[in-house]
């Protein structure tokens, strides 16, 4: 099954018609406003995604700035959580409210909020109970919060204890693979180009979880590359630690690095594919990534 936005999909009508034909009454408002043009509107920034199997929906939840309880202090909400009776029980709806949470940290958001009327269910997807409020209906509703698992952040000098201990732990996981990190005087080096301009043509951003523990990485040359009329630059280094693995943080780091990137004119980001499986995975399941021989070659 794949995630995607519904807003960055070309099959936009296929999926309204999905999400109309079920009996649940929001769903059928959520279609609505999707055929009105209204969603933003209604809901302020924000975006639907969906959880597709082939053709089909599985499931879908909203990442939206407003919902229906009146409390500008809390943003953002996730919202509109339906599963298809045919895939509950398969953790689907579990799947999207991870990843919604996770984007909300890559845009700076430190708690995430949903409302319901239930008790019970969202607790065993990471929120906890925060207060009841009237909803814009005059109906009670139960307020719930949750955190971002991590957030992305651009690295910085006093990040470097912990970059230190991620790369350790890396040495740790694939013996051999990152002996560099044991040479005597490479904390010395990476500490002085800080000051003496060597990260001036360099963009790291790293993941970052509660405490400050760095659970990801991902390095870009920052020395444009003009060719075919695009302007390009490079990617180094993507990893994410061995646990974290699997819960969005490769995804994460991609989609921030290509922001920075596009809004400093970068066109393209150009890469090599690791020899190894799982990387091959994640590199073909990025939208606007093509793969040419042994190198990658992703829109920004």
């Amino acid at each position: 099954m794949k995630i995607i936005d519904y807003f960055k999909d070309e099959r936009q009508e296929h999926w309204r018609a999905q999400i109309a034909q079920y009996e649940w009454r929001a769903a059928k408002f959520l279609a609505q406003l999707l055929a009105e043009g209204t969603f933003h509107d209604t809901l302020g920034k924000s975006t639907l995604y969906l959880l597709t199997d082939g053709d089909t929906l599985a499931s879908f939840v909203t990442l939206a700035e407003r919902d229906c309880i009146d409390a500008p202090e809390y943003t953002p909400w996730i919202g509109f959580v339906h599963t298809a009776p045919e895939y509950r029980g398969r953790r689907c709806a579990g799947q999207l409210i991870d990843h919604a949470v996770n984007v909300a940290g890559q845009h700076g958001a430190e708690q995430v909020y949903i409302c319901t009327d239930h008790v019970g269910l969202y607790e065993k997807y990471g929120f906890t109970y925060l207060e009841n409020r009237v909803s814009i209906y005059g109906e009670d509703s139960r307020v719930y919060v949750r955190k971002p698992d991590f957030r992305i952040a651009e690295l910085t000098e006093a990040m470097l204890p912990q970059v230190f201990d991620f790369e350790r732990r890396l040495s740790e996981e694939e013996p051999g693979y990152y002996r560099w990190t044991e040479e005597a005087d490479y904390q010395d080096k990476v500490r002085a180009s800080f000051h003496d301009g060597r990260f001036a043509n360099a963009l790291t951003l790293v993941a970052v979880a509660e405490g400050g523990e760095i659970v990801g990485r991902i390095d870009a040359s920052l020395i444009p590359t003009h060719f075919d009329g695009s302007v390009k630059c490079y990617l180094d280094w993507i990893c994410v630690l061995k646990s974290w693995r699997h819960r969005g943080v490769a995804q994460a780091l991609m989609a921030v690095l290509r922001r920075e990137l596009a809004g400093r004119g970068i066109d393209t980001l150009v890469g090599l594919i690791a020899a190894n499986e799982e990387a091959q995975r994640f590199y073909r399941s990025m939208q606007g990534a093509i793969i040419r021989d042994e190198g990658i070659w992703i829109d920004c």
